[in-house]
């Protein structure tokens, strides 16, 4: 348990809480909880739960609270942003069939997503989606940052 004021806990707007299995040494995300601020409180809704029988995520409810504060913060529509998660999703996707999955790796490539989308581009996200090898932007960012 932990002790915080409930003043706190509504500045937040997610739980991610993880479960490490020991055996295996695999660490998953459990669940993910919406915390949204009431007239008497918190409340905390689930928005999505692990189903380890089968290792995929399970959707539980909509969120009442991230849409409007992204709109709010960004200026993006509701289309555009559920847009922008599923060429993140296709970033991931593809990240994972092609087995980058060293911190570094993905931080490079994450890096030439956001520089994309600064330039207006969509160099990482067409790669992805011709199911083109991540390690061409890799190797990209090593040399034109001077990485070894």
């Amino acid at each position: 348990p932990i002790n915080i004021p409930e003043l706190e806990i509504a500045a937040l707007h997610l739980f991610v809480v993880q479960n490490r299995n020991r055996l295996t040494g695999w660490r998953r995300t459990y669940e993910v909880v919406e915390i949204f601020p009431t007239k008497t409180g918190v409340m905390l809704q689930t928005l999505y739960r692990w189903n380890a029988v089968n290792d995929t995520f399970v959707k539980k409810n909509e969120s009442k609270r991230i849409y409007s504060d992204l709109t709010a913060s960004t200026g993006m529509t509701t289309r555009e942003i559920e847009q922008d998660l599923k060429d993140k999703e296709t970033i991931l996707r593809w990240l994972h069939k092609h087995d980058v999955r060293e911190v570094t790796d993905v931080g490079m490539i994450i890096n030439q997503y956001y520089t994309d989308i600064a330039e207006n581009t969509s160099f990482v996200l067409d790669l992805a989606k011709k199911d083109g090898d991540p390690r061409i932007i890799i190797n990209m960012f090593k040399e034109e940052h001077g990485i070894e």
